[in-house]
């Protein structure tokens, strides 16, 4: 598990790089308040799953740990479709 995590990181490294290279525009930081606080709200949702699940599995509701897993994913995938039209609106505005 441990190798599919450091090539997943990679991947998003190299992404990232030839972006950067590509474009000249480096995405390291939120571009302004509203896609902030939607990558504080993310992250936070991330952390309160983590929580949720180790709760779960201590309980050995593994079964709901699949739904929560599910659910997560398809919150994620909506919330980083908010968070790039955030991105890319806080671009336009920024002076």
């Amino acid at each position: 598990m441990n190798v599919v995590t450091g090539l997943a990181a990679l991947a998003l490294f190299g992404i990232e790089y030839n972006f950067r290279k590509r474009t000249g525009i480096a995405t390291n930081r939120p571009a302004g308040p509203a896609s902030l606080m939607v990558l504080i709200v993310l992250c936070a949702m991330t952390v309160a799953a983590f929580a949720a699940s180790l709760t779960l599995a201590t309980n050995g509701e593994l079964s709901w740990i699949i739904a929560l897993a599910s659910a997560g994913f398809i919150i994620m995938l909506m919330g980083v479709a908010i968070y790039d039209r955030c991105y890319a609106r806080d671009l336009r505005r920024a002076p």
